[in-house]
């Protein structure tokens, strides 16, 4: 599943320097807010990835009869709810097309209207994806995951070409075909293995439907407000900014963010299923400093190297026209290093089960940066206002979760933790400062990497750089 993964973003690399090559930021823009009305759209209808999710553990984890009816019952809701989503996304296009506002009139009620198309076939595709996941058929699951990525290159080129012409629906086409090319190889695989062969729809059960219920009621509401909140702050942008505005924030947004996600993706993968696993209280704290520390001292020189080269990089990605990217990448990059440590912090909550501190802080990271953006936005006129909104909400998220955690493991965060974090943020602050208005790269900004580098080594302690220089002396000779 990994190459899967790694292809499907090389292929999303190509198809969004495609179009900010060929549209500039106002098509980046304009793409942009189709894919987040139809990730809002999508969001709602699968319960906030509940649905999915609900499928993968509901399959894997039953047998004949019982399985067969929990199917079944998950497969019912989320039809009931694809026919209430797809009827308000028609009856509610005006409405969406006021909050906008878009002033190049590239989004009109028709273009709203027409992503029904690309919201059914999202759900189809996500929900038949998560039937294969639940019969753990991951090579089929990465196959099809690399036809969807590989449809959408073919038909960018198309698609930027009527869009410039004054078509934008060719955008809501590529969406919608790239998805329902996944759908078809998803359902044909699911027909052939015969998993859905005796599965009858709307046929309900009572305790299928509390234990659905209960697995994507969170996920539902965090969802909503998340997706809500994006949704309307690219509102904001657009009807203050228009599409090139749009544009800009979503550059700078994917680049100061999309690194890390794959990296925090990566170590979930081994820090949740661990902690959940953890034998007693001391094991779990042992991890979470373990992992704390872990993460100080490799996203320091990552953070760093990123803001050194993020000249280089928005060029890559996008072109030199999203250069203003620069000044709002400045803040949100430092406040990534936060949001790093931070996530060390909340997945004991995931681990535990504690849904009411999970949703409470969602809800509130989500309300504050989203409101605060907005309001600080208006009062300056300025992008750059969403860059340090987004900086003092992770600052105020990190706090929040560093209480939560100094209640449930005492001790964790002891004096060495908290040194490597004051160091990891001055050295971090500091490369920022240093390189603040910089839009191009000098190499002696190398240094500013090789210092952030040589503090993570010193900081170790001499038992771990010896695990290092050890497992460096044992992998080296097989690579």
């Amino acid at each position: 599943m990994g190459a899967g993964t790694g292809l499907s973003m090389l292929c999303s690399i190509v198809v969004g320097k495609y179009i900010a090559v060929s549209m500039g930021p106002t098509g980046t823009g304009l793409y942009a807010i189709l894919l987040q009305v139809h990730g809002s759209a999508l969001a709602v209808a699968t319960f906030g990835s509940g649905a999915q999710n609900a499928l993968v553990r509901g399959v894997a984890c039953r047998s004949g009869g019982e399985g067969q009816r929990f199917l079944e019952t998950v497969l019912s809701i989320v039809i009931l709810a694809t026919v209430i989503i797809t009827a308000s996304l028609i009856m509610l296009a005006p409405w969406i097309v006021r909050l906008v506002h878009d002033r190049s009139h590239f989004i009109s009620v028709g273009l709203i209207r027409l992503m029904v198309l690309s919201v059914f076939a999202g759900i189809c595709a996500s929900i038949l994806m998560a039937v294969i996941n639940g019969f753990r058929a991951i090579k089929a699951l990465a196959t099809i995951t690399i036809i969807n990525s590989s449809t959408s290159v073919l038909l960018v080129g198309p698609a930027v070409y009527l869009a410039r012409r004054g078509h934008p629906s060719a955008f809501v086409v590529m969406i919608a075909t790239a998805l329902l090319v996944q759908a078809s190889f998803a359902l044909v695989f699911i027909l052939r293995q015969g998993w859905l062969r005796h599965v009858l729809l709307f046929r309900f059960s009572i305790s299928a439907i509390k234990e659905f219920l209960g697995l994507a009621s969170a996920t539902l509401l965090t969802s909503i407000v998340a997706q809500g909140a994006m949704l309307l702050l690219q509102a904001w942008i657009l009807r203050s900014h228009g599409l090139e505005g749009v544009g800009i924030v979503s550059a700078a947004t994917l680049i100061s963010t999309g690194y890390l996600m794959l990296l925090l993706n990566a170590m979930s993968t081994y820090y949740l299923p661990a902690l959940s696993g953890a034998r007693s209280e001391q094991d779990a704290r042992r991890l979470v400093q373990n992992m704390y520390r872990f993460v100080v001292l490799v996203g320091v020189p990552l953070i760093t190297g990123v803001i050194v080269f993020k000249p280089i990089i928005v060029d890559m990605l996008y072109s030199d026209r999203f250069l203003p990217a620069l000044h709002i990448m400045r803040w949100m990059l430092v406040g990534g290093f936060f949001r790093t440590i931070a996530w060390t912090l909340s997945t004991p909550v995931i681990a535990r089960g504690d849904i009411r501190i999970l949703i409470f802080s969602e809800l509130a990271w989500n309300i504050v940066y989203v409101g605060s953006a907005v309001i600080a936005g208006k009062a300056v006129h300025s992008l750059e206002a969403i860059g340090v909104c987004y900086l003092a909400s992770y600052i105020g998220y990190l706090a929040y979760f560093v209480y939560y955690i100094h209640k449930r493991y005492p001790h964790v965060l002891g004096n060495n933790e908290l040194a490597m974090t004051l160091v990891g943020t001055f050295i971090v602050v500091i490369a920022s400062i240093v390189l603040w208005n910089r839009t191009t790269v000098n190499w002696d900004a190398l240094l500013v990497c090789i210092c952030a580098a040589l503090s993570s080594w010193f900081v170790l302690s001499s038992g771990e750089r010896i695990k290092i220089r050890h497992a460096i002396r044992v992998r080296l000779p097989v690579w």
